[in-house]
């Protein structure tokens, strides 16, 4: 708490600084109206958006996807020499929807493809030849993390059947195109990982009302003729969250678990748990998409990545000693871990440009950037680095970071301030990080600040900051942004009359939350977001049907806050300008839940527009719509601050 204070007035200073500071060169300009070269088309043109990736022998596979093809999701083989090849046809789309959010949605050995095809969700096979056939195509089936093995392909399995939805751990034949069912019984599973030596399978397990972040168990079991035998629960820690199992070389089961507070790496060996490098950081994020890759293995070592106090730090990890060696690297945020005996590939992130998939060889530790998401705008004189920044808040402290406005050929007009974009994350269970954002810098190249919040309950700060918005959800987090907004107000660093708030899915509940109960806000913009809390009871899917219990109370005993909490209900109160966005085929929050609202604010007369997508989902995959909606976020800010002056 000390330390935070003493970062925190560092912060101020910086931030100080450098929002006032201009070059004689620069052009005296209104703030938000500043010309740039990032249009809304260049935030697509060229990106490509890097999923989950894989090993095989030499050989780095992963999933791209592609707004300008319409959010299709392909496969990429970078071999040995570094020839890249795209090996999906463009009528094929790589994405599972196992939880609605899906997972890894590949599994690749011996140039031997498998994979799940987004419009029906069938599992198919790839040849070294690139000839595709399907192997399973069962209506009313998903996959995700599916796992190659010699007996046969391991996957978490979604079956749907007429109002339930079964979810188990299969094992696929696809010589024949059959499966089995081998371990069922508890409402999720995830993380299937296979001992070729002992024949042993270790999953994850939870069932409702929990959360992965919440509680989870870990299982091993023994594969014999008809299914999983002698199997047994690890790590039973009471309450904590076990996640990514995984097998080393040797057979010995490593796992994150977040039994101490944090979510730290252990291993499990002669029935003995072990913390092998204890440290109030995470190794793990919650759970909202299957096959995430923290840590992997270099021979008898660990490669893994932590986030602590919003920075990420890469290390190789010696069990033994329980001492790390951090890797020189220029990243803040790190991902898809992967290793064998020569190299480690992972997805490397940094406030100055685009996410980079990368590679380090063991022989040299030399690091390769194989291929970068976007190569727009790599000007450092024009880019906004978030800073940092805690802040108090009722009853304790919230984290965030601020990027001042920033061009190097423009400068707000003397006496002015900028206008602010107070930014929610989804989940609530989510974070923000310090990256590089094209999106971000689209508005402050253009002379918005931002304010990135991590609100009470996000995750990168421990299970206890994690919890607190147990039963707070639509209080701490709403108190929280608005206690953000006032501290840059407070500061001199923006304009109060000129602040927005904008969030996706959760973060939207928060945002018109917060345009109900304060008058910090001056309009906000809603991305499926949740207004109607009753009625997402009643729509959303089974991954999240008990999600409310913990963040308001149990249904229908607390039926009161939920009413109470609920912004459609309260929109008598809401007097501001509301933009609404929406994907009409969204089955975590149904369009349904922005409709609501927005004819409530039509009908009273305020300031309000509604953009409904076809064809898209929950968050936006086609180049034409994330296009629009940015384009017409920005300009109803600026129509609503030209009328607050």
């Amino acid at each position: 708490m000390y330390r935070f204070t003493l970062f925190f007035f560092s912060f101020v200073s910086i931030a100080a600084s450098s929002s006032i500071e201009a070059n004689a060169n620069q052009t005296e300009s209104p703030y938000g109206y500043w010309p740039s070269p990032i249009t809304e088309k260049s935030l697509i043109q060229n990106y490509k958006g890097f999923g989950y990736t894989a090993l095989d022998g030499e050989n780095i596979y992963w999933t791209e996807s592609r707004p300008s093809e319409g959010g299709r999701c392909t496969i990429i083989k970078c071999d040995l020499s570094g020839k890249m090849t795209d090996l999906l046809p463009k009528e094929y789309s790589a994405l599972s929807r196992v939880h609605e959010y899906g997972g890894i949605p590949f599994a690749v050995k011996t140039d031997n493809l498998y994979f799940i095809n987004a419009p029906d969700q069938a599992l198919y096979f790839c040849s070294p030849e690139g000839t595709i056939t399907p192997v399973i195509s069962e209506k009313n089936l998903r996959f995700a993390e599916p796992v190659i093995t010699s007996a046969g392909i391991f996957a978490v399995a979604e079956l749907h059947g007429e109002g339930s939805i079964e979810n188990c751990i299969v094992l696929i034949k696809p010589e024949s195109g059959t499966y089995t069912k081998i371990v069922c019984g508890s409402d999720f599973y995830a993380s299937p990982t296979y001992n070729e030596n002992t024949k042993e399978l270790a999953w994850i397990s939870w069932n409702h009302p929990d959360m992965p972040w919440d509680h989870t168990e870990l299982w091993v079991g023994t594969l014999l003729a008809g299914g999983i035998t002698k199997t047994q629960k690890i790590a039973d820690n009471g309450r904590s969250s076990v996640i990514s199992p995984k097998w080393s070389s040797e057979g010995i089961l490593y796992y994150i678990s977040d039994k101490s507070g944090w979510w730290n790496i252990y291993r499990y060996q002669d029935s003995i748990e072990e913390n092998i490098y204890p440290v109030h950081g995470e190794f793990g994020y919650p759970l909202w998409n299957l096959g995430q890759s923290r840590f992997d293995f270099k021979g008898d070592k660990i490669i893994a990545a932590y986030v602590k106090n919003g920075i990420e730090k890469m290390l190789e990890i010696d069990p033994e000693t329980k001492k790390g060696t951090e890797f020189p690297l220029s990243g803040t945020c790190f991902g898809q871990i992967r290793s064998n005996d020569s190299f480690v590939s992972f997805l490397e992130c940094n406030p100055l440009s685009g996410t980079k998939l990368c590679k380090v060889d063991f022989s040299d530790n030399k690091k390769t950037i194989l291929v970068e998401n976007t190569s727009f705008f790599s000007d450092p004189e024009e880019i906004s680095i978030g800073q940092h920044l805690t802040f108090p808040c009722p009853g304790g402290i919230a984290h965030g970071y601020y990027y001042p406005p920033k061009n190097k050929a423009y400068k707000g007009l003397q006496n002015s301030l900028p206008p602010l974009i107070v930014k929610v994350h989804g989940g609530p269970t989510a974070s923000t990080k310090n990256v590089f954002s094209l999106s971000y810098q689209y508005w402050t190249n253009r002379g918005f600040a931002i304010l990135d919040v991590d609100y009470r309950g996000s995750t990168g700060y421990g299970r206890e900051y994690r919890k607190l918005l147990e039963g707070n959800w639509g209080i701490t987090d709403t108190e929280d942004v608005e206690s953000g907004a006032l501290f840059l107000v407070k500061k001199g660093l923006v304009d109060p009359k000129k602040i927005a708030i904008t969030g996706g899915s959760a973060g939207g509940f928060t945002v018109l939350n917060a345009l109900i109960t304060g008058n910090v806000f001056t309009t906000g913009a809603s991305f499926f977001g949740v207004s109607d809390l009753e009625l997402l009871l009643q729509d959303t899917h089974k991954f999240e049907a008990k999600y409310f219990e913990r963040l308001i109370g149990p249904y229908p005993e607390a039926k009161e806050l939920y009413v109470l909490r609920s912004p459609v209900n309260s929109a008598d109160k809401l007097n501001r300008p509301v933009i609404f966005f929406q994907g009409m085929e969204d089955k975590v929050v149904p369009p349904n839940q922005a409709e609501k609202m927005y004819n409530a604010l039509k009908d009273r007369g305020i300031e309000t527009q509604l953009f409904l997508y076809e064809g898209e989902g929950h968050g936006f995959r086609k180049a034409e719509n994330i296009e629009e909606s940015l384009r017409e976020e920005r300009l109803f800010y600026l129509k609503v601050f030209e009328s607050a002056q």
